[in-house]
């Protein structure tokens, strides 16, 4: 499972702190799982997907449909960030999570 690092904007701190609590919930879940997780930073998110660490959400989206070959937008931009995530767990991680998987499941039998 590959999910966001959490942040916080200066801004914005009461959502740094839900995204905290959010995240730690789904860490959890994997954990309870045996899902093996990896955390990826925005900025590395950004740049493995569009070639620029401090893309827009609009240059995301679009890269993350191109990379689908979509036409249709992905609406609301959360869910373009998701599936770029998930892109990514694809591209960088898939060998490293098959591994990791394989070895969870060996040492519970």
């Amino acid at each position: 499972m590959v999910v966001e690092d959490i942040f916080s904007l200066q801004k914005y701190p009461k959502s740094g702190i839900t995204l905290g609590k959010v995240t730690g919930v789904i860490l959890l879940a994997g954990n309870k799982l045996d899902l093996p997780v990896i955390e990826v930073q925005v900025r590395e998110a950004k740049q493995i997907l569009t070639g620029n660490g401090n893309a827009s959400k609009m240059q995301l989206e679009r890269a993350v449909r191109h990379f689908l070959n979509l036409t249709t937008p992905i609406r609301p931009y959360h869910a373009s960030d998701a599936i770029g995530l998930a892109l990514i767990g694809l591209f960088r991680y898939q060998d490293g999570l098959k591994t990791q998987t394989m070895k969870s499941h060996k040492t519970n039998k």
